[in-house]
Formats: C-alpha cells, sequence, structure tokens
C-alpha cells in the first residue's frame, strides 16, 4: 500500500492530469458550451466558486463536466469574479465556445457575467428563482400566521 506522501504527491496529480487531457480533448471537438457557475461558503466561512461546463457530444449526449472549483480568497465582486471566471476558461481553452453562462441572480455574478461579449446569452437560474419565490410565500405565510395568532389572543 503507497504511503500518504506517494498518494498525494504523485498518484492524485497523476490521475488528475490524465482526467484533465481527457477533459480538454472533449472540449477541443465542441463549437459550443454551456457553463453553470455558482458560489458558495462552507461552514468555515470560506467562499468557493463551483463552474460546471455542459455541452453535446459527437454521440449527442448531454455532458456535464466539473472545470473547477475554485477557492475565493478575495471579496466576491463582479470585477474578481470576472476575472476568475475568464481564468478558467482560459486554462480550459474555451473562451471563444461559451454559447450562455447561468447563474443565480445575485448582483455581483450578475454584473460580472455582462461584461462578457454579447453574443454570449446571460440566463437567469430557473431553480434559483423558484427557490427564492417560494421562500418569499413561505415567509408571507408565516407573516400571516403570526398576525392572526395574535389577534386571536385579544379575545381569550
Amino acid at each position: 500500500m503507497p504511503c500518504i506522501n506517494t498518494v498525494s504527491k504523485k498518484l492524485i496529480p497523476s490521475i488528475t492530469d490524465n482526467l484533465k487531457s481527457i477533459l480538454m480533448l472533449e472540449l477541443k471537438g465542441c463549437r459550443f458550451i454551456t457553463i453553470t457557475c455558482d458560489s458558495w461558503s462552507s461552514l468555515g466561512k470560506n467562499s468557493y466558486l463551483g463552474v460546471t461546463c455542459h455541452f453535446i457530444d459527437k454521440n449527442m449526449t448531454l455532458v456535464d463536466r466539473n472545470l473547477d472549483l475554485k477557492f475565493m480568497s478575495e471579496m466576491k465582486t463582479a470585477e474578481y469574479l470576472f476575472n476568475t471566471l475568464n481564468e478558467i476558461f482560459s486554462e480550459w481553452s474555451i473562451n471563444n465556445k461559451i454559447f450562455a453562462l447561468v447563474t443565480d441572480s445575485g448582483a455581483n455574478i450578475f454584473s460580472a457575467v455582462n461584461k462578457f461579449d454579447d453574443n454570449v446569452l446571460k440566463i437567469p437560474c430557473a431553480g434559483h428563482r423558484l427557490n427564492l419565490v417560494v421562500n418569499d410565500l413561505l415567509n408571507a405565510r408565516d407573516i400571516k400566521v403570526k398576525k392572526i395568532k395574535n389577534g386571536l389572543k385579544r379575545y381569550q
């Protein structure tokens, strides 16, 4: 059994390089790529940006691949997010293949993706929007229930 040093210094980098080469070949054959990205924070308050690409391969199959999970060392400003996304796209050589960018409706990420070429579609995530609507409805319902309960207390 290999020691932890061998695993972390040799095996994992070797596997990572092989998988990256395979994905680079897949992406090379694509004409159009859609990107989804979302930021999130760990329990320790560390921020990350996840970037996934979606494309149709030569067999007409929809393929989803994680491109990066980037630790964000700075404030999540639109400029920082734009630069980070550009770095990721350059690393994978897909800058000129991006057809659409799908993000949540946060002001910072929305501003960041709007800095990309006008030919790139910018699409707000329907799942995120639906989640916001449901949360608003539940909060509104809770407020009404509290008002009704408070009103009934007067008659007890």
